[in-house]
Order: structure tokens, then sequence, then C-alpha cells
């Protein structure tokens, strides 16, 4: 049985192996690809859902340790990550050598990925700044001339925006809160900004299409504290 503390982490004789369930859940590719670059993606979302799955189908844990179970997850999958890059990309000095020499472990199409990542600007960057750049970061990196002037009038507006969330009403004048989130999942640089939509009207199929589209949440107004709690928790696993 699985016992937890006040803070909701696993503690006794079933921790220990618990702990190692959650370190193969991460290097399981199928449960958490290495495609992504932050374990905070809203499209990890579906994945961090199966891994759950996993581990209430083969524990008894409790639905209280589950944010605290993904937030296990992803530091044991960055840790995964850099141990690859540690030991099978910093090792050789080409790209073929490195793509040559897939680890055993790791699907080659995600490693194939992977090896692009680390030679990208993003992650030139990150080693740069000791920062995780998002896509805005690594637009105004890309869209910036050396004297720090937008390269045009375009990107001036683009990197003047800096959203990190949005919220939106599902109702509004002029457009929907899915027209909304269309046009924000087919822009380059705001794509991956999280998007939570309100509404009044519980309506499924609404509901259901815009978390297909890829909203971050749906929430239902009037707002309740545990609702804001529950936003937050999404947000930050």
């Amino acid at each position: 049985m699985v016992t937890l503390n006040e803070e909701n982490q696993p503690i006794g004789d079933e921790a220990a192996k618990l702990q190692s369930q959650l370190g193969i859940l991460a290097r399981n590719g199928n449960f958490a690809p290495l495609t992504f670059n932050d374990w905070r993606a809203p499209q990890l979302n579906p994945y961090k859902e199966r891994i759950w799955q996993e581990v209430k189908d083969n524990t008894d844990a409790p639905d209280i340790f589950k944010h605290n179970c993904l937030m296990s997850v992803g530091k044991k999958w960055k840790d995964w990550k850099d141990q690859l890059k540690r030991k099978h990309f910093n090792k050789y000095k080409t790209n073929e050598e490195r793509l040559a020499n897939c680890p055993d472990r790791v699907d080659p199409s995600q490693w194939k990925i992977l090896v692009q990542f680390w030679n990208s600007l993003e992650a030139q960057m990150y080693k740069r700044d000791k920062v995780q750049p998002d896509r805005i970061m690594v637009y105004i990196e890309t869209h910036t001339k050396k004297n720090g002037d937008p390269v045009d009038e375009a990107s001036d507006v683009a990197i003047a925006l800096k959203v990190n969330l949005i919220i939106t009403d599902y109702c509004m004048p002029g457009m929907t809160g899915y027209d909304l989130l269309k046009k924000v999942k087919e822009s380059n640089v705001m794509k991956e900004v999280p998007v939570v939509i309100m509404s009044s009207e519980n309506i499924p199929t609404r509901i259901n299409k815009c978390l297909e589209e890829g909203a971050q949440m749906f929430m239902l107004k009037p707002l309740k504290q545990s609702d804001v709690k529950k936003m937050r928790c999404q947000l930050m696993a």
C-alpha cells in the first residue's frame, strides 16, 4: 500500500519500489517522449494522463498523489535526457556519429529529433543563459539585430507581446474563444502559450472541441477557488 506524508510524498516500504516504477516510465519513450523540450508543454498532457493511469493500474496510489507523481516523473525525464546528452551526444564530434550510435533504450526517430534539437539555436541559448527558452525567447533571438532593435515592424509588435498565458471567455464580440484558440495555435510565435477558456454554458461538444484543439483547460463560470487551484496545478505540472 502506498503511504503518503503530509506533503503527499510517498514514504514507507513501497516508496522505493514506486520511485523505481516512475523512473522506468520516465525512460519509456512511449509514455514520456524525448521529442519535447519542456515537461510543461501542453502537448505532453495526454502522455501525463497515460502515465498516471499506468501508476493507478499498478498501485493503490490515491488521486491526491497525482501532481507530485507527475512532477517526479518530469524530473526523472529531465535527468534521463541529461544523461543521454552526456554519454551519447557529447561523446561524438559529428551528427553522423551520434545518429549512428543511438542508445539501445531510445527510439531512433526520437533520438534523431533530440540530436537536431541539441544542435539548435534554442539549445545554444539554454547553454548560454541557463534558462530554458520558450518560443517567444527564440523568436526574439532570431528577429533582433545585434544592436537590440527588431528586424522589422512585425517583429517589433510580436516581441512586445511576450505573453505567457491566455485566459479568455468563450463568448466574445466578433469571435469566440475557440476562434482565438485556433489563431494562437496556428501562430509560430504564440502556439506554445497555454490557453484557458471559460464559459457559463456547460456544452460538452463545445468543451471537447476546445480541448481537442489544444486548450489547456475549459472552466465553467462562476469560478470556485478549487478551480483556480486546479488550473495552477495543471500549468505547473
